[in-house]
């Protein structure tokens, strides 16, 4: 992490991506929350923006919940794995995408 960065993580809610690599069938929707390496919490919402939009073509419905990340907070494995491996190249993790097939 770079020396003035803080971590921050998010709850957003996208709606399916339009690329075929990150599709899934019968999806109108997901949630995931994102952790991610910012030096304030505009910069980390351009991050995520420009991740999930940009690069993976998930449109974003809402971002909520943009709070400084707790270490102490009850995250899944995988999610903790992911924290693990930021770096300031790709200083953004994700925990697995919860999609849902009704509204």
């Amino acid at each position: 992490m770079k020396k003035n960065n803080k971590r921050w993580m998010c709850l957003v809610h996208v709606l399916p991506s339009t690329l075929e690599e990150y599709s899934t069938p019968d999806a109108m929707g997901a949630f995931v929350v994102v952790v991610g390496d910012a030096e304030n919490k505009q910069d980390f919402l351009d991050i995520v923006h420009d991740c999930l939009e940009e690069k993976m073509k998930f449109p974003i419905l809402e971002i909520e919940d943009v709070e400084l990340f707790d270490s102490e907070r009850d995250i899944s494995p995988e999610l903790e794995s992911s924290i693990k491996n930021l770096l300031p190249i790709f200083p953004i993790a994700f925990s697995d995408f919860c999609y849902y097939t009704e509204k």
